[in-house]
């Protein structure tokens, strides 16, 4: 865990407390929002005591130029749930809320970034306690959070609010004990060395003709030592003639090209 401390406005800034509550009442956003071929994350979910509510709970239909839209928000359903305790989540956010689009663009990681927002009324637990399968950077913009972070030397309490900022390596457990609060996480999706050796590997392998393994191999292993050293030879002779870098680059401006213009 590492801690950060700036001018509170810097990241206030970033999505304060009105504008959540404008995105939630004023924007007619809808579940779906964020849905290409590669993407199915929902732009709002409302979770109460480790538990993701139905959509169907704080969301509604409409009719636009006679034909039925669903998912909309219901404002109503929603600021409901939120006063019996429910958390409402704002989830990649870097794909609609332009100061946080730029913040994702600017920090120039290498890596798939996402940003998410908690709302959290006083006292509620919107999930169980988890360690994320990434790195993850942590702001408060409104209120305070008691976090309790553990780490190779114990727990260790955090009290976050704005102008405090925080680092999660992948797989630290936090918990949190919250008061009236929204916070935002960076999550930081890594590429890894393995997927870009499958990505890399992946064309090449695709070559390989699809032969049957020679009869009675199961009796004779010997039968398939051969033919398999001749076809893992192709395989890295494939590879070396791949250019890598290109294939880093193309992965790199399929990323770019999800993310909306700065």
């Amino acid at each position: 865990m590492h801690l950060h401390r700036t001018d509170p406005a810097d990241l206030v800034g970033l999505l304060s407390l009105d504008d959540a509550y404008g995105l939630l009442t004023s924007t007619a956003i809808r579940t779906p929002a964020i849905r290409t071929p590669a993407i199915r994350t929902p732009a709002i979910r409302i979770a109460r005591d480790g538990q993701v509510l139905p959509e169907s709970s704080y969301t509604r239909s409409a009719k636009l130029a006679g034909k039925s839209v669903t998912g909309l928000v219901d404002t109503r359903k929603s600021l409901a749930l939120f006063d019996g305790g429910a958390t409402v989540v704002f989830q990649g956010l870097q794909r609609y809320w332009p100061p946080l689009t730029r913040l994702v663009a600017e920090l120039e990681l290498g890596h798939p970034c996402q940003a998410n927002a908690y709302l959290t009324p006083p006292g509620a637990q919107g999930f169980a306690v988890h360690s994320d399968s990434h790195d993850v950077f942590v702001f408060q913009t409104a209120g305070s959070k008691l976090w309790e972070v553990h780490g190779e030397d114990g727990p260790e309490e955090v009290l976050l609010e704005p102008g405090l900022s925080m680092y999660l390596p992948t797989d630290t457990p936090p918990a949190r004990r919250r008061r009236v609060s929204l916070h935002v996480t960076l999550g930081i999706n890594q590429l890894t060395w393995r997927g870009l050796v499958e990505r890399t590997v992946k064309p090449v392998l695709a070559g390989v003709p699809d032969d049957h393994l020679p009869a009675g191999y199961l009796d004779d292993p010997d039968l398939l030592a051969g033919a398999l050293a001749d076809r893992l030879e192709a395989l890295a002779e494939g590879v070396r003639r791949t250019d890598a870098t290109a294939a880093v680059e193309a992965e790199i401006r399929r990323f770019l090209k999800s993310r909306p213009p700065r």
